[in-house]
């Protein structure tokens, strides 16, 4: 797995990334091939995804034992990372991650 940050490259064995998805709809929506905005899990900082295959049989069972969580997972999806929605819009992005697993709650 690669992240590109100030065309430096970093290596990474195994990555899911959970995206917390900026409203029901954008869950909803949520599709292999598609794309979803929303926040980081672990530090709220704003997030676009362009997303992978959807695995739909894919068991996380941290999330499991929160049955009000929706989640769904994807395998190599591009993730941008901005610090608030405007840098976002704007394409500043703090970080791009390339060819990693996303994890989409809601």
């Amino acid at each position: 797995m690669k992240r590109k940050t100030s065309g430096d490259e970093f290596d990474f064995e195994f990555v899911d990334i959970t995206v917390r998805a900026a409203d029901e709809d954008e869950f909803e929506e949520a599709q292999s091939g598609g794309y979803s905005f929303g926040y980081l899990e672990v530090n709220g900082l704003s997030a676009f995804v362009k997303l992978g295959r959807e695995l739909k049989d894919k068991s996380i069972p941290l999330l499991e034992r929160y049955p009000k969580t929706r989640y769904k997972y994807f395998k190599n999806c591009e993730l941008k990372v901005a610090e608030t929605d405007e840098l976002l819009d704007r394409k500043i992005y703090l970080h791009i991650f390339e060819d990693i697993s996303i994890i989409l709650i809601y």
